[in-house]
């Protein structure tokens, strides 16, 4: 026999061997179903068969029951209690099943729901009349080879919309299961053109309709996913400018509201997640993370009595001290040496010890002494303490000078427990809003108190949207006022228009607050919108649009800006030099009544007795010590 022969004969006994494989019927489906659930990474199985009939396809229930990792059930497709798994692959076999799949499949949304249809006709003579969720995962088998089998997607963007019928891979002995490798919403990026009503309302920076213009943060984050997804945006304004608060009747105000009944699709605002909210709507993920916090009016500034210490540590300045005594000591001892060895008049060092001890305070302080050192030990010493404070006094001065000019503001507390506590200040919350619903519905003992004795009455009718105007005209105006808000957009709107007062914040924010956007429970869209978020935040365009809000004033200029000291914030500075002053006086006075009394006996610097004498008002003290 030939080459050629041999050739002929092997793929002759290949196929012979194919279709002896795959003459069974059962193995060919058992082996795709077994693959695909791989894929899925799903081990629960339902066989589908009609209301009041046997399991036709009772051997291929057989085969996959007989893998003990493997959940396998028969059901009636009308029976509504088929669900026996939380993820399961739902499985017809034949076409006798088109009518009842068609029915279920405008019935119900089939969110992350996964099928697979074996038919020996085309997907399109089945699928016809049916319309597969946006959500779910339908896939056909169509077996028109035994040995190649191919696999369509089916799905419907929404009602009104076309059967989709792509293709998802292939099946075949040789090669096994073919199929795309990415996620099912990366397929899906598609929806041709669907109108989306977006639900906002008036707070900007996060979301505004001034001047005709849907503008702001989750507008422009909205724009930049519509350009992915291929939708039409159709802008819809709050009919209250609420977000949406629930009421006892479990109804909601705002953009909850209407997104409840149906007359928007998204919600783009000021979305916080709450656990309210999340029981009846879908939350995307965040597009945007920020923390509650505490807005209030600063005190003023005040230099603190420690401030003009506070340069230099506790060790540093008992060094300093210790260091101007021993050198003073030093000074002292080497006069004294010099006089008991009895060296020349014009090289005796003529310091005491109070005079030693300012000659090295003067040194530290780099300032000038009438009296020069003569000798070299005494040199040594003088030059040490001006080498100490050529780098002590700059060191000083720099820390001194910066605490001047930039003070931190007194905060009134810096904890809710320390405004409790304080008991004066009335909280300003906006209500109608999630910020309200922490306190109204708390079950913390502080935040319920507070909502009993503290949340603010007086003006619960003023608009709070305009958060510059209610920090301008309550909390800077009348006393004892807060505000509780979000930081990142509190913060954003006071860069845009800055409040008359000094608004402070807590050091430490309080609880953690996520904005996203929001839809209808079981919405096919939400993980698509999920999916070009993070594809947004991937690239960077998230951060951009953030800081794309923020007026290019506070963005930094690349100038100093400095402050001016005002005389009351430095009253202590002068308070001190005052009392130098009356300290002085009152040596002076002290001295004098001395002098004039003849309570202690006087001796000049050349040794005269100067008891009794009133010719100079000049006494110095030091001597009595020397």
């Amino acid at each position: 026999m030939g080459r050629l022969g041999k050739v002929i004969c092997a793929i002759l006994l290949y196929y012979l061997n194919v279709m002896s494989a795959y003459e069974n019927r059962t193995d060919l489906i058992k082996n795709i179903t077994m693959a695909l659930s791989s894929y899925f990474n799903i081990n629960c199985f339902i066989i589908f068969h009609k209301m009041n009939d046997t399991l036709k396809n009772f051997e291929t229930f057989k085969a996959l029951s007989s893998d003990a990792t493997i959940s396998v059930g028969a059901y009636a497709f009308d029976n509504t209690d088929w669900k026996s798994c939380t993820k399961q692959l739902n499985v017809i076999i034949g076409e006798e099943l088109k009518g009842e799949f068609a029915g279920f499949t405008k019935r119900n949304a089939m969110i992350d729901e996964t099928w697979l249809v074996f038919l020996n006709t085309p997907s399109s003579d089945f699928f016809r009349d049916s319309r597969p969720s946006f959500g779910s995962e339908v896939v056909a088998a169509e077996i028109f080879n035994p040995h190649e089998v191919f696999l369509r997607e089916i799905y419907t963007v929404d009602d009104g919309f076309p059967l989709r019928i792509v293709e998802f891979g292939k099946w075949t002995l040789l090669n096994g299961l073919d199929v795309s490798r990415t996620s099912l919403y990366e397929r899906r990026s598609d929806l041709e053109g669907k109108v989306m009503r977006i639900g906002s309302n008036e707070n900007w920076p996060v979301c505004s309709f001034s001047n005709g213009e849907w503008d702001g943060y989750m507008p422009r984050l909205w724009r930049e996913i519509e350009s992915l997804i291929n939708c039409t945006t159709v802008p819809v304004r709050s009919v209250d400018d609420a977000t949406g608060l629930e009421f006892k009747n479990r109804t909601w105000n705002g953009l909850m509201g209407m997104l409840l009944k149906n007359e928007i699709d998204v919600i783009a605002a000021e979305l916080t997640m709450t656990k309210d909210r999340m029981e009846v709507i879908d939350f995307t993920y965040a597009a945007a993370s920020a923390k509650y916090q505490l807005f209030f009016k600063a005190l003023g500034y005040r230099l603190e009595w420690k401030a003009i210490f506070k340069p230099l540590a506790l060790s540093t300045w008992l060094a300093l001290f210790g260091w101007t005594v021993i050198g003073s000591l030093c000074i002292s001892l080497t006069y004294y040496w010099y006089n008991r060895n009895g060296f020349p008049e014009s090289e005796r060092i003529n310091f005491t010890k109070v005079e030693s001890f300012f000659f090295i305070l003067q040194s530290l302080c780099q300032q000038g002494y009438p009296v020069v050192p003569t000798s070299l030990s005494s040199r040594i010493i003088f030059i040490t303490a001006y080498a100490l404070s050529t780098i002590m006094i700059p060191s000083y001065s720099a820390s001194l000078i910066s605490s001047l000019t930039y003070q931190a503001p007194i905060r009134p507390f810096d904890s809710m427990e320390e405004m409790v506590a304080v008991g004066k200040y009335k909280l300003l919350v906006k209500r109608n809003s999630a910020a309200f619903s922490q306190f109204s519905r708390a079950t913390d003992p502080l935040y319920e108190k507070i909502y009993r004795k503290f949340i603010d009455e007086k003006h619960s009718g003023v608009q709070m949207d305009n958060t510059v105007k209610v920090l301008d005209d309550i909390v800077c105006t009348e006393v004892n006022y807060a505000f509780y808000g979000i930081d990142m957009i509190v913060n954003l709107k006071m860069q845009h228009q800055k409040p008359k007062c000094n608004i402070l914040t807590l050091s430490r924010p309080l609880s953690p607050v996520f904005i996203s956007f929001g839809l209808r429970k079981d919405s096919p869209f939400a993980r698509l919108i999920d999916l070009k978020l993070q594809k947004l935040r991937n690239i960077g365009s998230v951060y951009r649009l953030k800081t794309g809000l923020r007026p290019l004033s506070s963005q930094g200029s690349g100038e100093m800006v400095f402050r001016q000291v005002e005389v009351d914030e430095i009253f202590q500075v002068f308070l001190l030099l005052l009392l130098g002053m009356i300290l002085s006086v009152i040596i002076l006075i002290i001295e004098f009544v001395v002098w004039r009394t003849g309570i202690w006996p006087v001796t000049s610097r050349k040794g005269k007795s100067t008891e009794g004498k009133r010719g100079s008002l000049i006494i110095r003290l030091d001597v009595y010590m020397d």
